[in-house]
């Protein structure tokens, strides 16, 4: 197995205000570069573990399946809301579902802004 440097990083993990520390972390002598936030297995992690950038990313992938959901909600197509509930639960509710731990530890403006597409997506479904 052969580590790629390019591809990695480090990430310091604080509450604090202070002046953040730059680490000199090197592997097989080349510097490794300090970020501020990761996406590690589809899931943004920044250094506060607020999960802001995590939320706005959820909500833009939400938002444009929710687009199709409510296409396909008009009266014209005739689907049944048992359909478009299915396609919500495989749309977005898998999103949502992947996302669930970090879901604990949100801050109640950011619920309020997932609570608000799944307010929509009822809104279209019935």
């Amino acid at each position: 197995m052969k580590i790629s440097i390019e591809k990695s990083c480090y990430m310091i993990f604080t509450k604090s205000t202070r002046e953040e520390l730059n680490l000199d972390l090197k592997i097989i002598g080349d510097n490794l570069k300090r970020q501020d936030d990761i996406k590690f297995l589809g899931i943004r992690f920044d250094s506060r573990l607020t999960f802001s950038p995590l939320i706005d990313e959820l909500k833009e992938r939400c938002n444009s399946r929710l687009n199709l959901i409510k296409i396909l909600s008009y009266k014209n197509w005739r689907l049944h809301h048992r359909t478009l509930g299915n396609l919500y639960k495989s749309l977005i509710g898998s999103i949502l579902d992947y996302n669930f731990p970090c879901l604990n530890s949100l801050s109640d403006t950011d619920i309020k802004k997932l609570q608000t597409i799944q307010n929509s997506a009822v809104r279209s479904i019935n």
